[in-house]
């Protein structure tokens, strides 16, 4: 397998069994209670990107102790457009900001400020990026107004 020849003849197309293929996604899919339907036109799909799911409330009081998502747990990562690793940085980064602000007996504000940044995150995309985020990325700090151009 050393050889880069060997290795393209094995994944090329005339190599692959995609009845077989597409038997082996359906019985994994099944077995993590994924959809299992193929799409006929790009065929056996190791992901769905059919649905998002995201939390309603991305922090909350529990009694008096403060709770906030980040990352994955806070938004499904978007993977065709790269969004996960810049939402999760960018998510945890807010969750770490308004920790302090809960620490330092702000806890409405710390709240407000995870929905605030939440709302900014939720329409960052390929396409909105540079309508949402600071440009100079050396400067990206703690504190979301270093990050985010909307107000937070």
């Amino acid at each position: 397998l050393k050889d880069g020849g060997a290795t393209t003849s094995m994944l090329h197309r005339s190599n692959v069994d995609f009845q077989r293929l597409s038997s082996m996604v359906q019985r994994v899919g099944s077995f993590f209670s994924l959809p299992t339907e193929l799409c006929r036109s790009q065929g056996a799909m190791i992901f769905d990107f059919s649905g998002v799911q995201r939390l309603e409330n991305p922090a909350l009081m529990v009694g008096d102790v403060f709770a906030c998502a980040a990352g994955d747990a806070l938004l499904e990562p978007f993977w065709p457009e790269g969004l996960g690793i810049i939402r999760g940085f960018m998510s945890s980064l807010d969750a770490a900001s308004a920790v302090v602000l809960a620490l330092n007996g702000q806890q409405d504000r710390a709240v407000s400020q995870m929905v605030a940044t939440f709302n900014v995150l939720k329409s960052v995309a390929a396409q909105s990026a540079a309508q949402c985020l600071q440009k100079d990325h050396r400067q990206y700090r703690l504190d979301p107004k270093t990050r985010y151009i909307a107000r937070v």
